[in-house]
């Protein structure tokens, strides 16, 4: 029987229907996610037999029937725990400056109260390139009249092009309001956090 498989890939995207032969072509990791039709749920690339041959390894795995791909897993730095101080709140995201728990989201010095979130999305923010591009333009224009002022624009708009990056903002809405508490040009970053804050307005029900 050609079983088809579902795959994570490092953007935590499901990736599939694949054959075997597919998914063998993919950049899988022996801790890669893979799922089956009849497996309990997403399982590490090393511990699927068909795939054991393929690392060189000879490790079985015990099949439960399922028909549907089980929901994409929680990053390992979302999953919950438990505060030792405050045993009825629970952590999903902690980092740096940011915290997510089933009471709060903490930006810094502003607390956000989870209770009164209704929706939580993130959005991109593109840089403004007007100045660079301007830059530019000038100096391929006065080239003739003044080469070394040219090239320093030229070379100004060009790296600044270079090192832009888009910003993304969390948005949180409110029944009444709406607000940007966190901003960042890791893309990562925001996508867990937000993964973070939607479990816990889940979880509060």
């Amino acid at each position: 029987m050609n079983n088809l498989y579902y795959f994570l890939n490092d953007r935590n995207e499901q990736i599939g229907p694949l054959k075997l032969e597919e998914l063998k072509s993919l950049d899988l990791t022996k801790s890669s996610l893979v799922w089956c039709e009849g497996f309990e749920g997403w399982v590490k690339a090393k511990d699927i037999q068909e795939l054991s041959i393929f690392f060189e390894e000879k490790i079985s795995h015990t099949f439960a029937i399922n028909t549907k791909p089980p929901p994409i897993p929680i990053p390992i730095n979302l999953q919950i725990s438990t505060e030792k101080n405050n045993p009825n709140e629970t952590t999903y995201y902690s980092k740096h400056n940011v915290m997510v728990t089933t009471k709060r989201f903490i930006v810094g010095s502003e607390t956000y109260s989870v209770n009164n979130i209704t929706s939580v999305s993130h959005k991109k923010k593109s840089p403004n390139w007007s100045i660079p591009i301007l830059a530019i333009l000038v100096g391929l224009l006065s080239i003739n009249f003044n080469p070394v002022i040219s090239i320093i624009l030229i070379l100004f708009g060009g790296i600044f092009l270079y090192l832009s990056k888009g910003k993304y903002n969390i948005i949180l809405k409110t029944s009444g309001s709406e607000t940007k508490p966190f901003t960042s040009k890791n893309k990562n970053e925001v996508t867990q956090i937000v993964q973070a804050l939607n479990q816990a307005i889940i979880d509060r029900n």
